[in-house]
């Protein structure tokens, strides 16, 4: 996937993620309490993705900020794959 380019319009980015996070939850059961929640983990991750490698951000989201912020607000994801979420962004950003 690292050819994959998400497109520049929110509106198309938000349809896209909705259809992820539905085909995620099917082909994998029991992972997220429901399709919001997938659909939350996921933007949140393009969110990261994001900040970690636009030059204009100084200040890079350390994995407990990342943790942090997401079990605030999504109590009912399995808070050990918040991390899992923050280290392949982060290796990505090192290896550069």
């Amino acid at each position: 996937m690292q050819g994959f380019r998400l497109p520049g319009e929110a509106q198309k980015i938000d349809r896209l993620m909705e259809k992820f996070a539905e085909r995620y939850c099917k082909d994998n059961p029991g992972v997220f309490a429901s399709v919001d929640v997938a659909y939350v983990l996921s933007y949140s991750v393009i969110m990261l993705n994001t900040a970690m490698h636009n030059d204009l951000v100084e200040e890079k989201m350390t994995r407990k900020e990342f943790v942090e912020m997401n079990v605030a607000t999504m109590a009912q994801v399995r808070t050990s794959l918040l991390p899992l979420c923050h280290t392949p962004v982060q290796r990505v950003l090192i290896s550069k």
